[in-house]
């Protein structure tokens, strides 16, 4: 089963660094052989010219990260041999491209219903994401599940108000161009969607420019007081 070289995406080495920081372009060129489809460790060895034993150390290493699987291969004679192939999060490394729908979702969404409805949808979109984050039922618990995601987020106080910073937009791509969909509806209902008595407004946003995303919360007059187990403050505490 013979390994052959495929065109990768832009970006693909500096997502590769996450996993294995520093210069490790044998492991990189293992898994840009890959795209081609799976392949055993001799052939992966013979297209990228290494020897045998040290294909294997990098495969074992690609494995361990999660990048690449192993499976055996089938009607293999002898000695059992194994296919190795990219996993999800590897091929992600090379395309990447969830804002390329996200992008096309939102204007169909604004073209079909009007910016209102739309803005609507994304807050149930919300709602949703915090059902698969299991409903945290605290501000803090939110902000924890929220640092699972990628927003980096941290709650804040300053002059009696009550903050949520974000340092980090996992979907900033697609904030830059929809930012009332994404940070004003999408980010502020995901932050209280457990939380009856709360709202989340923008305050600023990355996607304008700011250097975070901070998030004003303020109780609901017209939702009454938080009525969920650990609501009663977003930040711990109710003084």
């Amino acid at each position: 089963m013979a390994a052959r070289e495929t065109a990768v995406g832009e970006g693909s080495e500096l997502r590769f660094s996450r996993f294995f920081p520093g210069a490790h372009g044998t492991k990189f060129t293992l898994l840009q052989l890959l795209l081609g489809g799976g392949a055993t460790v001799d052939a992966l060895a013979e297209t990228a010219r290494i020897h045998r034993t040290v294909a294997r150390r990098h495969l074992a290493d690609l494995l361990g990260a999660g990048l690449v699987s192993a499976s055996p291969l089938r009607g293999s004679r002898g000695r059992p041999r194994v296919t190795y192939s990219l996993t999800t999060e590897g091929r992600e490394l090379f395309f990447a491209r969830y804002d390329f729908v996200l992008d096309s979702v939102t204007r169909a969404s604004v073209r079909r219903s009007g910016l209102g409805r739309a803005r609507a949808l994304f807050e149930e979109a919300a709602q949703i994401c915090a059902g698969d984050l299991g409903f945290p039922v605290s501000i803090d618990a939110m902000v924890g599940a929220l640092q699972e995601v990628g927003f980096q987020p941290e709650l804040r106080r300053e002059k009696g108000q009550r903050l949520v910073i974000s340092h980090n937009c996992p979907v900033f791509r697609q904030a830059r161009k929809s930012p009332e969909l994404l940070c004003g509806a999408f980010h502020a209902r995901l932050l209280t969607a457990a939380q009856d008595g709360w709202r989340a407004s923008l305050r600023q946003t990355m996607a304008s420019g700011a250097p975070e995303c901070i998030h004003l919360l303020t109780l609901d007059p017209e939702r009454g007081s938080p009525s969920r187990s650990g609501a009663g403050s977003p930040s711990g505490d109710d003084a």
